[in-house]
């Protein structure tokens, strides 16, 4: 898990919670980023997609990986549509 977590940031402290309903099982992590670096959404565990979920941070962007905004109004998406368009 320590792994796993480096690949989102600097790890400090593991939490791991079962639950048998809805979410099956899962892993808390408390993770230090740097959102001046792009964030990932997602990474690749013993060949499944794992989702990362960034729990303090509600407005994070995966069209550009950025915080502060969400995909629905992302620049470079616009900017990317624009271009299409042409």
């Amino acid at each position: 898990m320590w792994e796993i977590g480096g690949l989102v940031g600097k790890v400090e402290k593991l939490y791991y919670n079962t639950n048998n309903g809805v979410r099956a099982r899962f892993a808390r992590m408390v993770v230090y980023v740097n959102l001046e670096k792009v964030l990932i959404s997602q990474v690749l565990v013993n060949g499944t997609l794992q989702r990362i979920e960034y729990e303090y941070l509600p407005t994070v962007c995966f069209l550009c990986g950025h915080y502060g905004h969400i995909k629905e109004i992302c620049l470079k998406g616009a900017n990317e549509q624009a271009n299409s368009e042409e």
